[in-house]
C-alpha cells in the first residue's frame, strides 16, 4: 500500500539516529537521521489508491485481523494528545488449561467459527522439542456451514508468536476440516508466504502431529465418552470417513 517506507531509529544510549528507506524495488538507503527520542518510528507512503489505511475503521481493521492477540497494546492516536488502544494485547491459547472457562471456550470458538454453540471437544496443549507451538482446536458442537464445500479447505489459524498469519496452511487434512482453531508456532519466521508453507518441513512436521493428536483425541473420546462421541459422529462422521480412502498413512 505504499510507495516507500521510512524506518528512524535511535538506539537507547546512544545520540545518533538513522533513517532505512525502500520504494520495495530490491534496494535500500540508509543514512544519519534527526529522531529526538529513543525508540522507532515506521513512515508509511501511502499510494494514492490506498489511502483508506488512513481512516480509524481500516486501521483497526488490519489490526484486529493480524495483531489482536500480540501481548503489546497498540494504540491509536485521537488527536495529538489522547490515544486509545485497539487490539485486546491478549492470547486466550497461552493460558493454562485451568485458567480458561467454558464460557471462554465457547466465546473464543464463535470468534473463530461465527458459531457459539458449545464445543463438542477441545482439544488444548502445548508442544516442545523440535519444533515448539500451542495448539487450541475445536471440534463443533454443530456442523459448520460450508462443511461440504466442492474445496473442501480447513479453517485452521496458524500464528507465529501471536500475530496472524493465514488460515490457508492446511493444518489439518481435508477430512478434519471441520475442526476449528489455532496454531501457534515460536519458531517460524513471521514472512512465511504460499509457496514456503508449502515445502516447509517444520509445517509438515506439524501438521503431521497435530492431525495424529486429533486422531487419537477421537479415539479416546470414542473409547471414554460415548456420549461426546456420538454426538461428534452423528454430526461429522460421513466426513471422516473420506480419511479411510485419501490417508493410507493413518
Amino acid at each position: 500500500v505504499a510507495s516507500r517506507v521510512d524506518v528512524i531509529s535511535r538506539r537507547a544510549g546512544e545520540n545518533k539516529a538513522f533513517i532505512w528507506s525502500s520504494d520495495g524495488s530490491g534496494s535500500f538507503t540508509v543514512a544519519p537521521a534527526e529522531h529526538k527520542q529513543r525508540g522507532t518510528s515506521i513512515v508509511l507512503h501511502l499510494r494514492d489508491d490506498a489511502l483508506e489505511f488512513l481512516e480509524d475503521w481500516k486501521i483497526e481493521s488490519v489490526v484486529r485481523a493480524y495483531s489482536d492477540h500480540i501481548a503489546h497494546p497498540i494504540m491509536l492516536a485521537v488527536d495529538a494528545e489522547t490515544s486509545r488502544q485497539i487490539n485486546t494485547a491478549n492470547a486466550i491459547w497461552t493460558r493454562g488449561k485451568s485458567e480458561i472457562t467454558a464460557d471462554q471456550h465457547k466465546e473464543f470458538l464463535g470468534h473463530l467459527s461465527g458459531s457459539y454453540s458449545e464445543p463438542a471437544l477441545t482439544i488444548h496443549y502445548r508442544a516442545e522439542g523440535r519444533n515448539e507451538y500451542t495448539v487450541l482446536l475445536y471440534i463443533p458442537g454443530e456442523r459448520p456451514f460450508d462443511l461440504f464445500d466442492p474445496e473442501r479447505r480447513g479453517r485452521q489459524k496458524l500464528y507465529v508468536k501471536r500475530v496472524y498469519i493465514t488460515d490457508d496452511a492446511e493444518l489439518l487434512p481435508p477430512y478434519l476440516r471441520f475442526v476449528r482453531g489455532i496454531v501457534d508456532s515460536e519458531d517460524m519466521p513471521l514472512n512465511l508466504s504460499r509457496e514456503m508453507l508449502q515445502n516447509n518441513p517444520q509445517v509438515a512436521a506439524i501438521r503431521k502431529a497435530v492431525t495424529n493428536k486429533v486422531l487419537g483425541e477421537l479415539k479416546k473420546a470414542a473409547e471414554n465418552d460415548e456420549p461426546a462421541f456420538r454426538k461428534i459422529w452423528e454430526a461429522f462422521g460421513p466426513v471422516i470417513k473420506e480419511g479411510l480412502y485419501e490417508d493410507m498413512e493413518r
